[in-house]
């Protein structure tokens, strides 16, 4: 399984969040530890639910317009992303930067794209 960065975050968000909820579960597995039962699962749900949150501010920056357009570009098969003048301005300052060989401006739109793309 090719997993990207993005669906990493999510798979582990997910896998937080489940644990972040599962105080009554946990209770039960950790049982065998007596008293320290409650202290162990009040410290896994505590920390489930924090790095969750800290991974939902990641995700919401990597999920950005610029990054999913690298993230098609980076995509096997795919040849060229073509810009026209509706671009967003995160999408027109990644046209007009000469770094990014699969992204081109559709010909008449380059004034425009490159106006937008100052909005960045």
């Amino acid at each position: 399984m090719n997993l990207t960065t993005v669906q990493k975050i999510g798979l582990a968000i997910g896998v937080l969040g489940f644990l972040a909820s599962a105080t009554t579960q946990l209770t039960d597995i950790f049982a065998p530890f007596g008293s320290l039962a409650p202290v162990i699962v009040k410290e896994i749900v505590s920390a489930s639910g924090f790095i969750s949150g800290i991974l939902g501010v990641v995700l919401a920056f990597l999920t950005g317009q610029a990054n999913a357009v690298k993230a098609v570009q980076a995509m096997p098969g795919v040849q060229s992303i073509t810009v026209n003048a509706q671009a967003s301005p995160a999408l027109a300052a990644l046209a007009v930067d000469n770094t990014q060989a699969k992204l081109s401006i559709v010909p008449g739109a380059e004034a425009i794209v490159a106006q937008s793309a100052k909005a960045a």
